[in-house]
């Protein structure tokens, strides 16, 4: 293993805390937003868009199959939200923006 990516714990715990203070600039944010939310919308779950979501149609009890016949014109194989059962978690999202933090702490670092 090559030393200059052996950490100490208390080098891991600094490099955590410095990737976590990353900041996310507001554009990107609200395209992974977007993004995310392209998973978990679900248009027959509720009459209300808050309650149009994957969660709901869930929660509501009916088989699945009848939720993903009821959901019409929309292009299956375009749109993602069609390609699943589940949305993003939240812990799903927290790992790929501290993943993304990452990509973005690491080039800015010295190297040797």
């Amino acid at each position: 293993m090559p030393g200059e990516i052996i950490f100490s714990e208390a080098q891991i715990d600094r490099i955590g805390d410095d990737i976590r203070r990353v900041a996310v600039p507001s554009e990107l944010a609200r395209r992974v937003e977007f993004f995310a939310s392209q998973f978990e919308l679900a248009e027959m779950a509720g009459v209300q868009f808050e309650y149009m979501t994957k969660d709901t149609a869930r929660l509501s009890g009916i088989d699945w199959a009848l939720i993903a016949a009821a959901d019409s014109g929309r292009d299956r194989l375009k749109d993602v939200g069609c390609q699943t059962r589940n949305g993003l978690s939240v812990r799903n999202l927290m790992t790929l923006l501290i993943f993304a933090k990452a990509l973005a702490y690491f080039p800015r670092q010295p190297h040797g």
